[in-house]
């Protein structure tokens, strides 16, 4: 009878310390937002790969959001926005950085995503990319169109970069790969060995301004960057021209570059789906645009982050908690 009475009290024991370690495993209650108690909120963050400005951008955030707020965020190394969008839809993670024009393509279950239509949606624009149209100076070449016909790098097939190219030449241009164009579906770095052995006419680099490779390529020899007409996106009728915007590259960026250059240009984002928690998703826009000074040292391209930058979509909607954010700071949508 004794052993039994032992063998019970062992047993409540280890319930009661079970108990206990589950209690601790929810973490310690802080304010959100509204100034309410709101229990530690775990977030796995999928950005892109180790080095690049999604991964940088993540740390940042996910230090920032760790450190300010309830939430534990855990930074994961992905292949970026087209693994991100699946990601998202597993549960694998619940916030994630993606890039125009995957996120609209998953949104409208389009193109790779025919069939696999994703819930995603925008909590805010990180930062724009300039679409740099890259010829050498001494080129023939003065505009996008005299390109048809010519040999244009595009970027590895599947790429984000090639994406941006698709969408840019044939939305904005009507300039279709492989019929008005022959693609080579290079890198930067191959693009670059490509100009010095004069096998390529152009190429379109999609990445932020100013960027280590067209230095290095205008180092080797002066480049011009081909200006863009605004007013193509408004008279576009391809959904995805449509979504994009412009950027200025300023005179003197890169060797070659003597004036100004309007370039299209198109967003990067903090995404997540319709189903996080709308505190969460206010909590998460408001704490990043409380902090603007700290994001402009995150990476260089948060330097032109604010509120009106932030609420740009893409052509996606807006998470609920974000649209309540921006708001309550009198934009309108």
């Amino acid at each position: 009878m004794k052993r039994s009475k032992k063998v019970i009290s062992l047993f409540l024991a280890t319930l009661m310390l079970l108990s206990l370690c589950a209690c601790g495993s929810t973490g310690s209650t802080t304010e959100n937002g509204s100034g309410d108690k709101q229990q530690t909120t775990y977030l796995s963050f999928g950005t892109g790969t180790t080095g690049g400005v999604f991964y940088t951008a993540g740390i940042g955030i996910g230090t920032l959001l760790t450190d300010k707020t309830y939430m534990n965020v855990t930074v994961e190394a992905t292949k970026a926005s087209a693994e991100n969008c699946n990601l998202l839809k597993a549960g694998n993670i619940e916030i994630a950085t993606m890039s125009f024009p995957t996120t609209l393509q998953a949104y409208l279950g389009d193109m790779a995503f025919k069939d696999n239509k994703i819930d995603v949606c925008v909590l805010f624009q990180m930062y724009a990319n300039p679409v740099h149209m890259i010829v050498m100076k001494d080129s023939p070449y003065q505009s996008v169109e005299d390109l048809r016909g010519k040999t244009i790098s595009v970027g590895q097939a599947g790429s984000g970069n090639y994406n941006v190219a698709v969408a840019f030449l044939e939305g904005l241009y009507g300039m279709v790969e492989g019929v008005d164009y022959k693609a080579e579906y290079l890198n930067y770095t191959e693009s670059v060995e490509a100009f010095k052995n004069g096998t390529i006419d152009a190429a379109l680099f999609d990445t932020v301004s100013p960027h280590a490779t067209i230095i290095d390529l205008a180092s080797w020899k002066p480049i011009r960057l081909l200006p863009f007409d605004a007013s193509l996106i408004e008279q576009s009728d391809n959904v995805y021209a449509q979504n994009f915007i412009t950027m200025t590259i300023p005179a003197g960026t890169y060797n070659g570059q003597d004036e100004d250059i309007l370039c299209a240009a198109h967003g990067n984002y903090v995404t997540t789906s319709s189903t996080l928690d709308e505190q969460v998703g206010y909590d998460i826009v408001k704490t990043v645009m409380e902090n603007l000074d700290y994001m402009a040292t995150v990476h260089d391209a948060f330097k032109r982050l604010s509120l009106e930058e932030g609420c740009q979509t893409g052509g996606l909607p807006l998470h609920a908690g974000a649209q309540r954010y921006f708001e309550e700071q009198g934009l309108t949508f």
